[in-house]
Parts: C-alpha cells; structure tokens; sequence
C-alpha cells in the first residue's frame, strides 16, 4: 500500500462528485413522487442546509458554537434528527 499516493487522493472531490450525481438521480425521482436515499457523503449536504436556513438547522439538531465561520462545521452541531417534508411544510 503506498501511503503517499493514498493520501494524495482527492477524497472531497471524489465524494462530493458521487453525492452531486445521486442528488441528480433522486430528484427525478421525486418528480415522480417516490421516495429517495442518498448515497454518498450526504452528511455534507445536511450541515450545508443546517448552515445555510437556520430555521433548518435548529429542526434538525442543537448550534453548539455561534461563531461565524468555524472549521470544520459539523463542529457547530450535536445531535442530528431525521426531518421529514411534513414536519418542513409545518413550519
């Protein structure tokens, strides 16, 4: 195994493309009106909505840090719930 190629790798990159292709893939499922799992590095995705509609984030977990940027952001949460459309459209 060579370490250096390993950690040379763009593992974000890589990632980040595989849950853009399954985030394109689901949508047209959805249009549908069938339901859809990620895959993929989808936890990304979730802290990106928690931090970018507040509203989102504090329905789905506890800001833990009010910095304004802190890195990495998952170090702003605790806990994380599953969140529905409904319990979306509720509020």
């Amino acid at each position: 195994m060579d370490l250096e190629r390993l950690h040379r790798y763009p593992w974000g990159l890589t990632s980040f493309d595989f849950l853009v292709e399954n985030i394109n893939k689901s949508s047209a499922g959805l249009r549908e009106g069938k339901s859809c799992t990620l895959d993929g590095f989808s936890l990304a995705l979730q802290i990106w909505l928690m931090e970018a509609i507040p509203v989102l984030g504090t329905m789905m977990s506890t800001k833990v840090k009010n910095a304004p940027v802190t890195i990495p952001r998952c170090t702003n949460w605790s806990g994380f719930s599953a969140l529905s459309f409904g319990d979306i459209s509720r509020r």
